[in-house]
């Protein structure tokens, strides 16, 4: 009987690099987007108004656009009328015709408002983004560390 020879054993580490790069992705990701939604979410440079703005006009969604829409919200400071367009969706309220919405404005320069419903959900955002940044993170390095501790040994 004719025998086979063996192949030498061959270690492989214990975590892939392909887990530890999805956490890094990942952390890449979560970490862009919760900057993106602080850069909206920070306060106005300066004393801040808030208004109350009324919806004058729906925008439907196109044939590709995600999400439910925008409105265009008027409001009017010390007699002078200001639009701003923000989403239709934003957090718990589903906004229609007619409907009174918070805008916040810097006092200096009324005409760049926001609205307060979406600065609030995007506030949420961002802390949910932070959370799954830092959670992905500290996978990664537990990953990262058992590929290290894998190739450390599969060298011997």
């Amino acid at each position: 009987m004719r025998r086979i020879p063996s192949r030498p054993s061959v270690r492989r580490p214990m975590v892939p690099g392909s887990l530890v790069a999805f956490f890094a992705l990942m952390v890449l990701f979560a970490g862009v987007g919760s900057t993106y939604f602080w850069y909206r979410t920070r306060p106005l440079p300066s004393p801040v108004a808030v208004a109350d703005g009324r919806v004058v006009e729906i925008r439907e969604p196109g044939w590709f656009d995600r999400g439910s829409g925008s409105v265009v919200v008027r409001y009017v400071v010390s007699g002078a009328d200001h639009v701003i367009e923000t989403r239709r969706h934003p957090g718990d309220h589903f906004l229609q015709l007619g409907d009174v919405v918070p805008v916040e404005y810097s006092g200096p320069n009324p005409a760049e408002g926001r609205s307060v419903w979406a600065i609030e959900e995007r506030q949420e955002d961002y802390r949910y983004l932070r959370i799954g940044a830092l959670v992905c993170a500290g996978l990664g390095l537990l990953s990262g560390m058992g590929w290290g501790v894998g190739r450390w040994r599969s060298s011997e």
